[in-house]
């Protein structure tokens, strides 16, 4: 079992763009739209929205953007479940030095770090990459 797509909801699709397409280097590989019938059954929210996806690797975020802009506090699941996604990198580090995030890292007793960051509106991605192990 694995990932099949994160799913996100936005009232800016410029600032989402400019953020994981720009910034994170993903593609758009499907748009589509849903009916107010749709968005009524799978948000509790009518009037219908733009779908679409973005890939890289073998990541994929769907992006929803409804016709009409939403209030945050109208969306049904903006409570508890998803509270952040975890995107590997190849060098935490280096990737931190490309672009300008606020970072907020976790110092882990046991000797690592968690680094999270947070897109344009607040949402906490965590950055994990590879470690060697040492040899005793």
């Amino acid at each position: 079992m694995k990932i099949n797509h994160v799913g996100w909801v936005t009232n800016d699709l410029q600032k989402f763009e400019s953020f994981w397409v720009k910034t994170l280097g993903f593609k758009k590989i499907w748009e589509s739209h849903l009916t107010s019938e749709m968005t009524l059954a799978l948000f509790a929210i009518g009037g219908g929205a733009r779908c679409l996806r973005y890939q890289k690797d073998q990541i994929i975020v769907e992006c929803h953007v409804f016709d009409t802009p939403v209030a945050k506090n109208k969306l049904p699941f903006q409570r508890f479940g998803l509270n952040h996604i975890c995107l590997w990198v190849r060098n935490r580090q280096e990737f931190l030095k490309k672009h300008s995030f606020q970072t907020h890292i976790y110092h882990n007793p046991k000797g690592w770090d968690n680094i999270f960051i947070r897109d344009f509106e607040g949402n906490w991605i965590e950055l994990k990459e590879t470690f060697k192990k040492e040899k005793k």
